[in-house]
């Protein structure tokens, strides 16, 4: 008895967990028929503009860009009416989102010409309609009115009124954007590694840079030196990272906006300009609308931003230059010669540490202690230019050229080239003229000279 009751149960509870399988996959067959998108057969790889119409405005969006699948990212998009521009990723992903999740809670079909128009939908109030790149229009929702209960909105396809869906206000509300709600705040968009030219013009001062070959920028006016890389990686970040405020309606009049503090003009590659106007400042201090008014060739309409880029942009061309003239870590440096007339120094790496060196020259220099080395390197580090000069009128005016006084050379490899610093004569304040390249010149104060010069005699073992 016990073997025959486990055949008759077996095939038994195999046919209803089949059913419960079989009625789980119905019921998710059926709640994915009731998405508004599936319902359209809406392929979104096809999708190549998209129109948002309500009784105020008209929005369009184009692609950029066709993404291998779906509707892609925000970057592929631009906003090309009621104005022209970039579109804000966090609002655009969460209208994407909400159209594609957006789902029936319950049909109605069959309505009449009067029910059409009684929920609105022959006059609809929103609607949304998502176009092929020939103008086909592949999903076209309209939208009347609420129902009663202010749960839902009544919608519908615009190629068949007869059939009305009602959406839970929550899947709807999130659609109904405003231009200014998906429009991009960047006040520019641009990729730095395409920029070859900049000119930075400030009641401070008017600045030109240029990229070189090698990717390095050089200030080309007013002085001609190597631009810090760390000071051009803040200019590309402070004008990546700004952000409108607010903008100004279009025929907003301020008198602000006829003053001009900052004036930022970059030139890509391909002749590409991009521009950033920093305007007359907000005198009304009001914190929604920012600190200064500003146009650029991104926005469409002036904006304002916040204070602070005002003093991030109007700078001195001092700012620029390159303070770190031994620009790489001491712990790839592998050789040190320091020339002069009489005898040299060269030290050479024999392992990790700052104090880890031997002296090759002077010969027959016996090994100093190690805090000898560790004063020597940090002195030699703490060398830094106090004002940038313009270049000589003579070769021989700063003592550098034809000969100079002390020129110290620091590499990664023996014999390779590294970073160079020259020094020549003392001016009348007692400063010395110095240069990395005999194309940009600076002052080094006459202390931080002595202190180098000092350590560099006691490894030498001499008192020049």
């Amino acid at each position: 008895m016990k073997i025959r009751y486990n055949y008759i149960f077996i095939p038994i509870l195999v046919i209803i967990v089949a059913l419960f399988v079989w009625l789980n996959m119905k019921n998710r067959e059926s709640e994915d028929a009731r998405l508004l998108v599936d319902r359209a057969l809406l392929e979104f790889d096809q999708v190549s503009a998209i129109e948002i119409v309500s009784a105020e405005t008209t929005i369009k969006l184009e692609r950029q860009v066709i993404s291998s699948e779906g509707l892609g990212s925000s970057l592929d998009w631009l906003i090309t009416e009621p104005f022209h521009t970039g579109v804000s990723a966090d609002s655009f992903d969460a209208f994407v989102q909400a159209l594609t999740e957006a789902k029936s809670a319950r049909d109605i079909v069959g309505l009449s010409p009067e029910q059409q128009s009684e929920y609105g939908l022959d006059e609809p109030a929103w609607r949304v309609t998502m176009m092929s790149e020939s103008g086909t229009a592949l999903f076209d929702l309209v939208v009347g009115i609420k129902t009663p209960d202010e749960t839902s909105w009544y919608t519908a396809f615009g190629d068949r009124l007869t059939e009305c869906y009602l959406i839970p206000i929550y899947s709807i509300e999130p659609m109904m954007i405003e231009p200014g709600e998906i429009r991009d705040t960047h006040a520019m968009v641009f990729n730095r590694d395409d920029m070859q030219f900049i000119q930075l013009s400030s009641v401070t001062a008017e600045i030109h840079l240029e990229r070189e070959e090698s990717g390095d920028w050089i200030m080309t006016y007013p002085e001609s030196f190597g631009a810090s890389p760390n000071r051009m990686d803040k200019l590309f970040h402070d004008i990546e990272e700004l952000a409108s405020v607010s903008f100004i309606e279009p025929g907003g009049e301020f008198a602000e906006l006829s003053q001009l503090n900052v004036e930022v003009m970059m030139t890509a590659g391909d002749g590409s300009r991009y521009e950033l106007s920093i305007r007359g400042e907000n005198t009304d201090r009001d914190a929604v609308r920012g600190g200064f008014f500003a146009t650029s060739s991104y926005q469409p309409t002036p904006f304002t931003v916040e204070d602070y880029i005002y003093d991030d942009l109007a700078i001195a061309p001092e700012n620029f230059f390159k303070a770190l003239l031994i620009d790489f870590p001491t712990d790839q440096i592998q050789t040190i010669v320091v020339r002069q007339p009489g005898t040299n120094l060269e030290i050479e790496r024999t392992g990790e540490g700052m104090q880890a060196w031997s002296i090759v020259k002077p010969d027959g220099r016996v090994a100093n202690s190690p805090a000898d080395f560790e004063n020597f390197l940090s002195a030699m580090f703490s060398i830094r230019p106090e004002a940038i000069i313009p270049p000589p009128e003579h070769p021989g005016d700063y003592g550098i050229d034809p000969a100079y006084w002390v020129k110290i050379e620091v590499a990664r490899e023996p014999g390779q080239e590294g970073a160079e610093i020259y020094f020549g004569n003392q001016n009348d304040d007692g400063y010395y003229y110095a240069t990395q390249d005999r194309i940009s010149y600076f002052l080094v104060s006459e202390r931080i000279v002595q202190q180098f010069m000092t350590s560099n005699n006691v490894l030498k073992g001499s008192t020049d």
